[in-house]
């Protein structure tokens, strides 16, 4: 990569990069680009793909009605104000 690209994703980034960090990190993304054609270089055309992952989730057979429960969430509330449950400002 070129001190221009790193400078770039620098900026990208938010994060101030130094022309001393733009040579060190220059060399260090030539190592990892290096390590990564190196993996991609390995023939795997004779591994068989393993797949352990299945989808748990399910299809709601009988799902509640809409506002079933409002009352009650809101009765638990400690704070309610016009049917919605009242917070402390964050901003």
């Amino acid at each position: 990569m070129t001190h221009e690209e790193i400078k770039k994703l620098g900026f990208l980034a938010r994060i101030e990069v130094s022309e001393e960090d733009t040579v060190r990190f220059a060399g260090d993304m030539d190592n990892i680009l290096n390590f990564l054609k190196q993996i991609e270089s390995v023939d795997v055309s004779d591994v068989t793909p393993v797949h352990r992952f299945k989808n748990v989730s399910r299809e709601d057979g009988n799902p509640y009605e809409k506002g079933q429960f409002s009352q009650d969430l809101l009765a638990e509330a400690p704070d309610v104000q016009d049917g919605f449950i009242k917070v402390k400002k964050i901003l």
